[in-house]
């Protein structure tokens, strides 16, 4: 669809990376078992600390550090931080976000070798929000400190439903998701060659009122129906 033409494959390489995928970085500390017996037999920890029974900090063989509150020998409220520096806070069932949480990881994204300018840049996502079993379920997910998401999602962390995107600086697409693409609602959007379409949008295209600015200065203003000129509508010229 057009409206993600804008959007970067490195954005895209970001959001991918889904949640649950970063949570089963840990799986490595068999920490989803209630049963104490079952964690102290797969797991060994730094200085053979033992799991807490109500609250404190345990530190697993491979660096992965959690702290908060246990019961049965779970997290169900604290934070975990692995070696590589992800991050995850709030509630937790099975050792996995589960009620309010945030999670915070930094990725490097390689630069372009067809741009000689191009450079790595590691850029740091927060998803924050309503999480079920792992999953953000509603939230935002904002890319070094500018939103880039927000609403609810499905399974695969794509926008479901009520939401809102923000794919570059002075572009919006907010209205009604379907597994990540927009249905219907408003949009601001640049194409490759620079012309800007503001408006209405529905079933994936251009379609309502909306305005369609032009590189060269012309303007249109009026109706749009599956990506055209449609109905009584204005042309002016610079």
């Amino acid at each position: 669809n057009k409206q993600f033409d804008n959007l970067s494959e490195a954005q895209k390489g970001i959001i991918s990376v889904t949640e649950k995928e970063i949570i089963e970085d840990v799986s490595s500390a068999k920490l989803t078992d209630s049963s104490n017996s079952e964690l102290n037999k797969n797991t060994e920890f730094v200085q053979n600390n033992p799991v807490p029974d109500s609250s404190g900090k345990y530190i697993d063989r491979d660096g992965t550090v959690f702290e908060g509150k246990w019961e049965n020998g779970a997290l169900v409220n604290g934070k975990f931080t692995t070696k590589e520096g992800k991050l995850a806070e709030g509630e937790f069932r099975n050792m996995e976000l589960h009620g309010k949480g945030k999670l915070t990881f930094s990725e490097i994204i390689e630069a372009d070798p067809d741009d000689p300018d191009s450079t790595d840049m590691e850029v740091i996502t927060v998803m924050k929000g309503d999480w079920n079993e792992g999953h953000m379920v509603s939230g935002k997910i904002i890319l070094d400190d500018e939103l880039y998401e927000e609403g609810t999602f499905d399974e695969n962390g794509d926008l479901h439903g009520k939401g809102k995107r923000i794919p570059v600086e002075d572009e919006y697409e907010e209205g009604i998701f379907e597994h990540g693409d927009l249905q219907e609602g408003k949009v601001r959007l640049m194409d490759d060659e620079g012309d800007i379409y503001e408006g209405e949008f529905v079933n994936g295209h251009m379609s309502g009122n909306g305005t369609y600015s032009y590189r060269d200065g012309k303007l249109y203003k009026g109706g749009f129906q599956n990506d055209h000129f449609e109905g009584q509508g204005t042309l002016e010229y610079p």
